[in-house]
């Protein structure tokens, strides 16, 4: 499954808030520095969907706001 997640990066507040089916806004305390911010999106998604952070690939935006990932079987 696919999911397009809008990152705002280094904020006081983490929060993850479901837009639509297959879209989130993800707010996290990292700074979008070294891939430490798209590391923890990538860990609040997996506990958002319920699925193992191993499962969880980040398939296109990585110096980007708007990214896709992708859930894998």
């Amino acid at each position: 499954m696919i999911y397009r997640v809008k990152v705002i990066a280094n904020t006081s507040k983490e929060i993850v808030e479901k837009k639509s089916e297959d879209k989130f806004l993800i707010s996290v305390k990292e700074k979008a520095e070294q891939g430490s911010a798209n590391m923890r999106v990538k860990e609040l998604l997996a506990k958002e969907l319920g699925v193992e952070m191993k499962r969880v690939f980040l398939v296109r935006g990585k110096t980007r706001p708007n990214k896709i990932f992708e859930i894998k079987e």
